[in-house]
């Protein structure tokens, strides 16, 4: 009895696994599936952080004063197959006709972030400790890379902080720098 039960499971088992299975056709034939993608526009600067240290107490000695940024660097890259490089230059904190000595602006650590998640071209660099000196208009330092084939669609170079160095010897004030922020070698 349990035989005829084992060898009626196995016919059946091998009726549905002959059922399961499509016929193969006698032809086959191979078809085109294309697409063409033209870039959207030009690789852009869309955004960079402002840096404010609120009010600090200057003393006799050097100090450095630390901010967390809120707003990273944003580029959008609308599918160029380019390479472009974020740059940032600090002028002159000025407080009328003062200005502070010495000053050196220090963006800490970088991570790059692509608003898609399913982003799929190569992760540009970020750069972290890049160091901002006041008043070397023509110091040009790189915040954030990308290689051609990188940083396609929308990146943010995530900052997630700032320190301002000021040596001794400066007196009080409401002081402002400008930053200047630019991109280069982006194909429009």
């Amino acid at each position: 009895m349990l035989r005829r039960i084992s060898l009626l499971l196995a016919g059946l088992f091998c009726m549905m696994s002959i059922v399961a299975q499509p016929a193969m056709a006698d032809t086959a034939a191979t078809t085109d599936a294309s697409l063409n993608l033209t870039a959207g526009g030009a690789i852009t600067l869309d955004q960079a952080p402002d840096v404010d240290f609120g009010t600090q107490t200057i003393s006799e000695k050097a100090a450095t004063y630390t901010t967390n940024l809120t707003t990273p660097i944003q580029v959008t890259n609308p599918g160029l197959q380019a390479n472009y490089t974020v740059y940032a230059t600090l002028g002159n904190f000025t407080a009328g006709d003062r200005i502070l000595k010495g000053a050196v602006l220090t963006f800490g650590t970088a991570t790059p972030l692509a608003k898609d998640s399913d982003n799929q071209s190569g992760v540009p660099t970020t750069l972290s400790n890049r160091k901002l000196y006041a008043g070397m208009t023509g110091f040009f330092s790189p915040m954030m890379i990308a290689s051609p084939g990188s940083g396609i669609g929308v990146w943010q170079d995530v900052i997630q902080s700032a320190q301002l160095t000021v040596p001794a010897g400066n007196v009080a004030g409401s002081y402002h720098a400008d930053i200047t922020w630019t991109m280069t070698n982006a194909p429009s």
